[in-house]
């Protein structure tokens, strides 16, 4: 019966020492060596489009280029609404962008094709309301539009005609609905 047993214990420990083998073999090809930080930064990651996404796998922010050259950062609220915007367009002008609580465009401050600085606030059917205008010579203007983006109030330090500011004088300018000047105060 000593036979035996001793037969069993050597059989079970060499099974055991077998299966601790396989084990660890089959352990390093299916979860392979421990990530170590050093051996996983690439210098340069390359992609169209990244998204940044919660602990719940919603996208709470993308940085992407388009293939008409523009490219932007979108940040979104938990909702997966806009949340703020900021992006280069084709024509190389900056733009930041400001939604409202529902996600429509509601302000903006941009460079425009004058190289002015712009500050615009937008009506809720996101049309063009008001404009901050900082020309790119200095003079400042508050310009307010109609529900058609026509232009009927101008405040500021700019000539009637919205040229370059060469007065240096406050100036107030009424237009009427074809934007035509009907009354001017300096």
């Amino acid at each position: 019966m000593l036979k035996k047993d001793m037969q069993l214990w050597i059989w079970s420990v060499s099974c055991l020492t077998t299966g601790i083998v396989i084990g660890g073999a089959a352990n390093q090809v299916l979860f392979g060596q421990p990530a170590r930080a050093s051996d996983a930064i690439p210098e340069v990651v390359s992609a169209r489009t990244f998204q940044v996404v919660d602990a719940k796998g919603n996208v709470r922010a993308k940085l992407s280029a388009k293939p008409d050259g523009s490219a932007g950062l979108a940040i979104t609220t938990p909702e997966g609404k806009p949340g703020l915007m900021v992006a280069v367009g084709a024509d190389s002008r900056p733009v930041i962008g400001f939604p409202d609580s529902q996600g429509s465009l509601r302000a903006a401050i941009s460079i425009t094709d004058k190289s002015d600085l712009s500050f615009n606030v937008l009506d809720k059917d996101m049309n063009p309301a008001a404009a901050c205008v900082v020309s790119a010579t200095g003079g400042p203007a508050l310009n307010v539009l109609d529900k058609n983006s026509s232009m009927r109030v101008r405040l500021g330090i700019t000539d009637a005609s919205g040229g370059d500011p060469t007065a240096t004088n406050p100036n107030l300018v009424l237009f009427d609905k074809n934007e035509k000047g009907i009354y001017q105060a300096y």
